[in-house]
């Protein structure tokens, strides 16, 4: 019995063990949109705020939804990925961000109806460590330079999986998205590009930002 049982146990690993690889190839937080459902506002949620008389909320499986009429209903919104979001933030009534897990960045202009995918973990360790290698090459006596090489080296090894805690726009163009080990963004035309500052810290030990917030002095950041 006990062979018998050790045969069938392996038969049923060889048949599901591809089945659980491919599922976990498509599986991808990254590709798949959040998907509808009217339990989104029962899901686990990380984040409520106000911009003007709209709230926003965003949390688990890319859930992001909003009211109109101080949270007695609630509307789900279109989000193209399925990562855990943890904060949002609005610069007006239309131009809004989220970021969250898979270090995900995304940006709606309707006022929170559809969101678009501007950035990822994944180009954060790429673009990174092209970007550090380039100041590397032109400053080659500075050796920050090649340390950030090496967090960025190692973070494409990781793969997308730093969460953005925090997002924090001054205007229309220019804000900046911070999170797990130090990591930081800043962008000046709306979030088509994202650029590095880590090398512009004084966080040598790469701790987390959890939160920041805009000083009086325009883009000067308090962070936390």
């Amino acid at each position: 019995m006990a062979i018998r049982q050790a045969l069938l146990g392996a038969f049923l690993g060889a048949i599901l063990l591809p089945v659980t690889m491919a599922f976990a190839d498509e599986y991808d937080v990254l590709k798949l949109p959040s998907a509808p459902t009217t339990m989104a506002d029962k899901a686990p949620l990380f984040v409520v705020r106000k911009f003007g008389d709209r709230y926003f909320a965003a949390g688990d499986r890319g859930h992001i939804i909003f009211s109109d009429d101080d949270g007695k209903t609630w509307t789900q919104a279109s989000v193209p990925v399925r990562s855990t979001l943890l904060d949002v933030f609005f610069v007006n009534d239309k131009q809004g961000w989220a970021v969250g897990h898979e270090g995900v960045i995304l940006h709606s202009s309707d006022g929170g109806l559809n969101w678009e995918l501007q950035y990822d973990g994944l180009r954060y360790g790429e673009e990174g460590l092209a970007f550090y290698k380039k100041l590397a090459e032109e400053n080659p006596d500075n050796e920050l330079y090649s340390y950030m090489i090496g967090e960025m080296e190692f973070a494409i090894e990781q793969g997308a999986d730093k969460p953005f805690f925090g997002v924090v726009f001054y205007d229309e163009n220019h804000g900046h998205a911070a999170g797990a080990y130090g990591m930081i963004m800043v962008t000046r035309d709306g979030g088509k590009t994202w650029h590095h500052v880590l090398h512009h810290m004084d966080n040598e030990n790469f701790n987390h930002i959890f939160d920041f917030a805009p000083l009086p002095e325009p883009g000067k950041c308090f962070l936390v």
